[in-house]
């Protein structure tokens, strides 16, 4: 995978290189953008009557502006719903996850169109599990996330001001406070769009 992740940089970096118009990262710019992403996925349960079913949906804006040359300070508000129900008839239950949550960030080309990123950012979580079974019960909870990344991107501009972008990231996210926090890493990767003012 990292391999493949190399060549396909690299193949954009040879066919771009002398056709960019680097003004677009100088001071002063401004960059606005998001990025979407959408999963679903069912299985059947062996040896039951039921079936696992999830769903994902995320979307995140991203404004930026350059502070200096190649670097840019950026704010992305995300929001993510995922939801799972298992339909077995022995443990029947359905679980909806919503996060939304504000991160500051920064931004860094370092060769042409390849950028390095990170970003940190709170908010907050809603999260509601309904067990429908003996006793049907509906849980409720809305704790603090607390939310940081890191990764790697490429700019490759379809027109002269707009980019289509490929990330790949790992993300750092804590539910609810340290002692009783649940913890979530993870390796991700995205295709968002840039529009450089």
């Amino acid at each position: 995978m990292k391999q493949v992740f190399v060549l396909v940089i690299i193949a954009f970096i040879s066919i771009q290189a002398k056709a960019q118009d680097q003004n677009r990262f100088s001071k002063g710019q401004w960059f606005v953008g998001g990025d979407f992403s959408f999963s679903n996925n069912s299985r059947n349960l062996g040896g039951s009557t039921g079936k696992f079913k999830t769903s994902n949906l995320s979307f995140s804006g991203e404004v930026g502006y350059f502070v200096i040359p190649k670097l840019a300070v950026t704010l992305t508000p995300i929001y993510a719903r995922n939801s799972s129900e298992n339909t077995s008839q022995f443990n029947p239950n359905r679980n909806v996850y919503r996060e939304y949550s504000l991160n500051a960030g920064i931004r860094g080309y370092v060769i042409q169109n390849l950028f390095l990123y990170g970003s940190i950012g709170w908010g907050k979580v809603k999260e509601v599990i309904e067990i429908p079974n003996l006793l049907p019960i509906t849980i409720e909870s809305t704790p603090n996330v607390f939310v940081y990344s890191a990764g790697v991107g490429y700019s490759l501009f379809l027109i002269k001001k707009v980019s289509l972008e490929p990330r790949v990231f790992y993300r750092f996210r804590r539910i609810g406070d340290v002692d009783a926090g649940a913890d979530n890493n993870s390796f991700n990767f995205s295709v968002g769009f840039r529009i450089f003012l």
